[in-house]
């Protein structure tokens, strides 16, 4: 029943009252007419106009080129956007499904998200949907894990993850108006995309898909690459960026975006050639998906770099183990940044490669042995900690552990590599030289070949994104190419590594136990892998 409909029947009731009552309940009634026709009114302007709902309703100004890929999802059916580190591309996302839920009726409609991991989904996106429903008052509620419902308990909103082999992940999901949000979009599967395809046939349904172009290998970098017509493309390169443009937008939405200070700083770490720089700062795929991670500029540098180390440090040393017969242990020595390899030898059991550690850990005074402690290095690790008899502390390294961040690096190994190569950009490590003269028929000497070594495996080190995650390759496949396992350089990135020693189990010996207070681990990364 209309408001007018109820409004004239209250009326005819009181035709035979006082006339002061029926005009009283005549206003009343065409003011609550009045009221529902602006917000309709409102609701259809903000269904054509979501910059206006943004500006309007949660007090958010989107700058510019944010602001025409916003309007792109009221005509275009599939927006696709390849965006640079730090555009506000993820909020963007949160603030078009705040908007796509708020001007739609909600028994009909329904925003659903997806990204490569269910972090992403949850921590990521989601977070922002909840803290912009938190702020501006919105209708129904959201919770923690990803899913919104309307005051009638309709589901308006969710986050999902599905297996990537799961074409039928988003079965179920029928609405009138249906958003689809890809988020990290490079790392999503191509069968999630079937899938998004499947739940978004009606022409009032949208598709947003926007992240970085790392891996042109991708269904992603498909659409970009093959010019897919059936997408509305943008490109927000961080020279498209209101700090670079000179656009004027509030403090608080310059002080998210990209700098120009941290883009002159990876001009020089990564270099305005690297598939990172490409991917990150102009936001174009690079020429393939591998790439070399330490420039030669930076590994010249860092030869060249003379370091002074303070004279309260104490020095560590990282052990890589051979694995197999024309491959070396080898024994790095860092000394707050001052890097020396300290012995390289092959076809020596895990008892005397043991043994030869621990020479050089007491001979250095070292206050940290770290060993790669996978495979044959283990044995090495357990014998090192039956003979440190606390000199010094034993600490493993497992390269397929978890990092500090997944959405940055894909495992331990990525971070110690990425960190490393950081570091060298910075002038906080240096590299030992060799003579410039040496060939394959003139060797120099040995701490002369094993710099040069050293300075091969860093250079041909090459890296990849996986789920939009730095994945250093595998030594399987640096040999699949003609590579020797980098021996060397696995041995300097353990020397290296960032992370506190007094981790509580790192003084255990083999077959101890300790309890541990959980609140006494808060502060230690957990990419520390010690004794067990």
């Amino acid at each position: 029943m209309s408001n007018l409909t109820r409004t004239r029947q209250q009326a005819d009731s009181l035709l035979s009252g006082p006339r002061e009552e029926i005009t009283n309940t005549i206003t009343h009634a065409l003011r609550q007419i009045s009221a529902d026709y602006q917000i309709r009114a409102k609701r259809a302007q903000y269904m054509k106009d979501p910059v206006l709902w943004a500006r309007e309703r949660i007090k958010t100004d989107l700058w510019s080129l944010q602001g025409d890929i916003a309007a792109s999802l009221v005509e275009a059916k599939k927006t696709i956007v390849k965006s640079c580190h730090s555009s506000g591309k993820t909020y963007l996302g949160a603030v078009l499904a705040c908007w796509w839920i708020d001007v739609h009726p909600p028994e009909e409609t329904v925003v659903v998200s997806t990204a490569p991991t269910a972090y992403q989904v949850n921590k990521l996106l989601w977070e922002y949907i909840r803290k912009i429903h938190r702020n501006n008052n919105l209708s129904g509620t959201v919770s923690e894990t990803a899913e919104w419902k309307s005051d009638d308990r309709d589901t308006v909103g969710m986050g999902r993850k599905p297996a990537d082999t799961d074409m039928h992940g988003f079965q179920g999901v029928h609405r009138t108006y249906v958003l689809v949000i890809i988020d990290e979009a490079c790392g999503v599967a191509q069968t999630i995309w079937t899938g998004v395809e499947a739940i978004t046939t009606s022409e009032t349904n949208r598709v947003l898909a926007i992240g970085n172009p790392d891996d042109p290998n991708t269904e992603f970098g498909r659409i970009f690459l093959h010019n897919d017509p059936s997408w509305k493309k943008f490109t927000i390169s961080a020279y498209d960026t209101p700090r670079f443009t000179g656009e004027v937008v509030p403090l608080a939405v310059a002080q998210n975006l990209i700098s120009k200070e941290w883009v002159e700083d990876k001009k020089i770490s990564w270099g305005e050639g690297s598939a990172r720089f490409r991917a990150k700062v102009t936001a174009e795929f690079p020429e393939n998906s591998d790439e070399n991670l330490f420039p030669t500029s930076v590994l010249l540098a860092a030869q060249d770099l003379s370091i002074l180390p303070k004279s309260e440090v104490v020095g560590r040393l990282g052990v890589d183990v051979a694995r197999f017969g024309k491959d070396k242990t080898t024994v790095v020595y860092n000394l707050d940044g001052l890097v020396e390899i300290v012995g390289s030898w092959e076809k020596v059991d895990t008892v005397e490669t043991a043994s030869r550690v621990h020479a050089l850990a007491l001979k250095l005074g070292v206050r940290e042995v770290r060993v790669d402690a996978t495979g044959i290095g283990a044995g090495v690790q357990d014998q090192l900690a039956q003979l440190s008899h606390g000199n010094y502390h034993v600490i493993g390294m497992v390269g397929s552990a978890a990092s500090p961040d997944l959405r940055k690096w894909r495992n331990a190994r990525a971070f110690w590599y990425d960190t490393l190569r950081a570091k060298m950009a910075a002038g906080k490590v240096s590299l030992p030289n060799f003579s410039s003269g040496i060939d394959a028929k003139d060797q120099g000497t040995s701490a002369d070949q094993d710099a040069k070594t050293l300075f091969e495996e860093l250079e041909g080190t090459r890296y990849k994104f996986a789920n939009g995650a730095i994945l250093i390759e595998s030594k399987d496949e640096m040999r699949a190419r003609g590579f020797k396992s980098p021996d060397y350089a696995d041995a300097l990135c353990y020397a290296c590594a960032d992370f506190d020693v007094e981790d509580p189990l790192a003084a255990l010996q083999p077959g101890e136990t300790r309890v541990v207070d959980p609140f006494e681990m808060l502060g230690s990364p957990d990419f520390i892998i010690s004794p067990v």
